[in-house]
């Protein structure tokens, strides 16, 4: 269950009970470090906009993330793809292909101009946001990449695998 609150008087309102997926907008924000506010209203509207979900992956879906102004939403897939979602619309942007397992993690940087991505396939991949195209593979892990993430300035990458390491990049 999803319920969302008035965060000053505490009034419940939204309640979702279809699924475990947030039906997200841009006035949701996953990244607990950068919240932005809205009025319930705005909320509802932006909310009941895109309720049926964004729609397109063709297996579970891992992670899904906004870029920093909240336009974008990033996701990442089973289907071994990774897809790019207008936030307000929640229409598919670009699908981004290349990894050959299961992907686990996106995100995007702090600039919005490259996506990272973390799969089962070993490797690390950094893909420009605006082109879809793959700029990159980081290889050195030894097994499954669980996540991957830009530091705040967008010069480095953090990834954990299932090889017991941690790797800055």
């Amino acid at each position: 269950t999803i319920r969302i609150f008035n965060r000053v008087t505490g009034e419940q309102i939204i309640q979702d009970d279809d699924s475990i997926s947030l039906h997200i907008t841009d006035s949701i924000v996953i990244n607990i470090s950068s919240f932005q506010f809205c009025s319930d209203q705005e909320l509802r509207n932006d909310y009941s906009r895109i309720k049926g979900g964004l729609k397109g992956h063709t297996d579970a879906v891992n992670s899904a993330l906004f870029n920093q102004d909240g336009t974008k939403i990033v996701s990442a897939s089973d289907d071994k793809t990774i897809r790019v979602w207008n936030a307000k619309t929640g229409k598919q942007i670009e699908t981004l292909i290349g990894h050959t397992d299961k992907v686990n993690s996106a995100s995007f940087s702090p600039d919005g101009r490259k996506i990272v991505s973390a799969s089962d396939d070993n490797t690390i991949r950094i893909w420009d946001a605006k082109t879809g195209k793959q700029i990159e593979t980081l290889i050195g892990h030894t097994d499954k990449v669980n996540f991957a993430s830009f530091n705040s300035d967008g010069r480095k990458i953090v990834s954990a695998s299932d090889d017991n390491t941690i790797r800055i990049w």
